[in-house]
């Protein structure tokens, strides 16, 4: 069985009483909480229909880091542990953004912490693009806060979270879990003080291999540039050129404009490699070729300057 738990960016909801003064209405001396909510989706093998799971996670913290976001996950784990004893893959979809899903920290938690949490054979972390719509977690986050708000106007107070975990207990059916500062901490114990992510201070590259940029952790004065360097070499990317760069062809006649601009008498009249060009050849000689070689075009004007603009555009790439 496959799960795809869609997670969401944290939010933040502000305690409110029934009856404030206005030095608390307008001031900032509001406890807040942080909310997160799990939308997970999976199929139900025996009536083979796709059933999904709405929890809800909230703490005082305000932390809004990696530690942070995998301690509110602890409970959806044990959730998913709860409904599938053995579970094989598991697919995460959330945002991205570099300071809570996608960074160094995440990816670490995730192949240590969360792989033995769930025993799975194999994990994947999805990251929607940047400008993304609303899906169900939002949904969820609104729909929590909305209902708080409605219990405040009957005249009920939240001054914390106890409260807030309480009262919604009461009246939604999405199951909420409280997450303690001590859960935070012991993710944190886990996480090592330097992954080491950014050992790269030099890269080098070298037209002999243009392909092939290496990287080392310092900079090496005997290595020739392009080289694995034997001193301070991490390793190697490689790189690929556009296929307008890599697979550089001379252009042909009929490449530049299409048959219907060729008269039928004048089919037969095509030159083949007329814009075959040598590296010393300049453009008047170009022009002076191709004005021969389509002399009998209709159009002359307007077929010369289309093919001196797509050979232009070749002869000025260098390395």
């Amino acid at each position: 069985m496959m799960f795809l738990p869609i997670l969401t960016s944290r939010e933040n909801y502000q305690c409110k009483c029934g009856e404030e003064i206005q030095s608390v209405h307008f001031g900032g001396s509001r406890k807040q909480v942080t909310l997160r909510t799990v939308v997970m989706y999976y199929r139900n093998k025996s009536e083979n229909s796709v059933e999904h799971k709405s929890i809800y996670t909230m703490s005082e913290s305000k932390r809004h880091d990696t530690v942070t976001i995998c301690a509110h996950l602890m409970p959806v784990f044990a959730k998913i542990k709860t409904i599938v004893p053995v579970l094989r893959n598991i697919h995460f979809l959330s945002d991205g953004p570099s300071t809570q899903y996608k960074n160094k920290n995440m990816f670490y938690l995730a192949a240590t912490m969360v792989a033995k949490e769930l025993a799975v054979d194999s994990l994947h972390c999805n990251y929607s693009e940047k400008g993304h719509g609303k899906g169900a977690p939002e949904g969820i986050g609104g729909c929590i806060k909305r209902l708080a708000d409605n219990i405040v106007s009957q005249g009920r107070d939240i001054p914390n979270i106890n409260a807030f975990v309480s009262a919604l207990k009461e009246t939604s059916n999405i199951e909420i879990y409280k997450i303690n500062l001590e859960d935070i901490d012991n993710v944190e114990k886990l996480l090592p003080k330097d992954l080491e992510t950014f050992k790269t201070h030099k890269i080098t590259w070298s037209n002999e291999n243009r392909t092939v940029i290496q990287a080392r952790c310092l900079s090496c004065m005997k290595c020739k540039a392009g080289a694995t360097c034997v001193h301070y070499g991490i390793e190697k990317i490689k790189i690929t050129f556009p296929n307008y760069i890599a697979g550089l062809k001379p252009l042909k006649l009929h490449e530049v404009y299409s048959e219907e601009e060729l008269s039928d008498n004048e089919q037969s009249e095509k030159v083949e490699n007329s814009s075959t060009c040598s590296e010393d050849a300049t453009d008047s000689k170009l022009f002076e070729q191709l004005t021969r070689n389509t002399s009998s075009l209709k159009d002359t004007k307007k077929v010369l300057k289309r093919i001196h603009d797509a050979i232009e555009e070749c002869c000025q790439i260098s390395f």
